[in-house]
């Protein structure tokens, strides 16, 4: 949305600015802390705590800022189109919660899975034996024969677009609909870092 959250690294707490119409800047909800990550969706933020729980705040129209009880969580990713998806911490599978008008919001059983990105209308995550993608709900911009064509590290959607990184540090893109160029990689840009 038009919001931004972080992290601390020092006590886990988190920080948001921007936007703050429905609660989605304002801090977790008291003595939540602390916090390993931070995800912000359309008008909410959800954080994952230290012990797997999830806290969201913010806009609920579509039950987004609630998330199953019960179950913890090793990553979490907030779409834009009010749903949440979360690698559990016990078997690797997604749970997803919120609005699922397209299918983005539907539980992967079939995994282990080692990250999961939510976008718009729809859902990536990356299989943990074969480090291929795997895509659900509508209009995903990943091309089938790019889902198991490499083998990825990281993948993060955003509106109509994604991207990921293979395990050879190598950027893809891809975009839905028209060009406006968020599908192409700069000419040398090469990732850095850990993953």
């Amino acid at each position: 949305g038009d919001h931004v959250c972080g992290v601390q690294s020092m006590g886990g707490t988190i920080l948001c600015w921007g936007s703050n119409h429905h609660g989605e800047s304002d801090p977790p909800p008291a003595g939540a802390a602390p916090f390993v990550q931070v995800s912000s969706g359309q008008s909410y933020s959800c954080g994952l705590r230290r012990d797997g729980k999830v806290e969201c705040w913010g806009k609920d129209h579509e039950g987004q800022t609630r998330p199953p009880e019960g179950v913890k969580f090793r990553q979490i990713s907030a779409g834009l189109d009010h749903h949440v998806c979360g690698v559990t911490a016990d078997e690797g599978s997604v749970r997803c919660w919120g609005r699922n008008s397209r299918g983005q919001a539907e539980d992967r059983d079939d995994g282990p899975y080692l990250q999961v990105s939510a976008g718009r209308r729809s859902a990536c995550a990356i299989r943990e034996d074969t480090l291929g993608l795997e895509c659900w709900g509508g209009s995903s911009p990943v091309p089938e024969e790019d889902r198991t064509a490499r083998r990825y590290r990281q993948i993060s959607l955003g509106k109509d677009h994604a991207c990921a990184v293979d395990v050879d540090k190598r950027l893809y893109c891809w975009q839905n609909g028209a060009d406006l160029g968020g599908h192409i990689v700069p000419v040398g840009f090469q990732v850095g870092g850990e993953l």
